[in-house]
């Protein structure tokens, strides 16, 4: 990031900026930079951070502040889908307004986990929308990936919809070994010495030509 902060600063850049990587022994690769508030990405940072999206985004439009307060611990976010996921509508004909329902009345934190996507009220009840199948993403917080983990997956067992899916194993590969892979690499301490010492990948030069 630190290469392209001259460019960001001249443009006048102020608020989130998303670039995706594969870090390894190899080096860091680039897969996508965005500077949309991404899903589910949002959904799963959101519980972390103590500023409200008012004034986050009230705070960006002032530039009056220079950094984001955000607490301790992890967040573990599941997306929650339902038919015609991974497939769109113009794919697939599945039904929408299929009824979402809570296993007993959510506290306040509860419903705060829950992000929704693709749903809509249907006379006042909540019911499945959209195109894609993305419904909602359910968050758990704590002072470790397990914990956080078990919130998440706990919360998810209160929410009942027809032919709901979601992956069982998000967090096993991070808490079994890739959270410590990630850490002997240093990304989790000083940046300025992983770039020091992780190789960049290479490059290819690409030169226009005329015909």
């Amino acid at each position: 990031m630190a290469k392209i902060e001259p460019l960001l600063r001249r443009h006048g850049h102020c608020g989130y900026v998303n670039l995706n990587t594969i870090v390894n022994e190899q080096g860091i690769w680039p897969l996508e930079f965005t500077c949309r508030f991404g899903y589910p990405g949002f959904a799963i940072l959101s519980p972390l951070q103590r500023m409200s999206w008012p004034q986050l985004f009230e705070a960006m439009v002032r530039r009056d502040h220079d950094h984001l307060d955000v607490d301790d611990g992890f967040s573990v976010g599941v997306v929650l889908t339902v038919p015609p996921f991974p497939y769109s509508r113009r794919q697939a004909e599945e039904p929408i307004g299929m009824p979402i329902l809570f296993d007993g009345a959510l506290s306040r934190e509860e419903q705060e986990n829950l992000h929704y996507c693709e749903v809509a009220l249907d006379n006042g009840q909540l019911v499945t929308a959209g195109a894609y199948g993305w419904t909602m993403v359910a968050t758990g917080c704590g002072g470790t990936i397990q914990s956080a983990r078990r919130d998440a997956y706990r919360l998810i067992e209160r929410v009942h919809i027809p032919n709901m899916r979601y992956r069982r194993d998000i967090g096993e590969r991070l808490i079994a070994a890739d959270y410590a892979k990630v850490n002997a690499l240093g990304l989790l301490g000083n940046e300025i010495e992983l770039l020091a010492r992780l190789p960049s990948p290479p490059v290819a030069t690409l030169h226009a030509t005329r015909s």
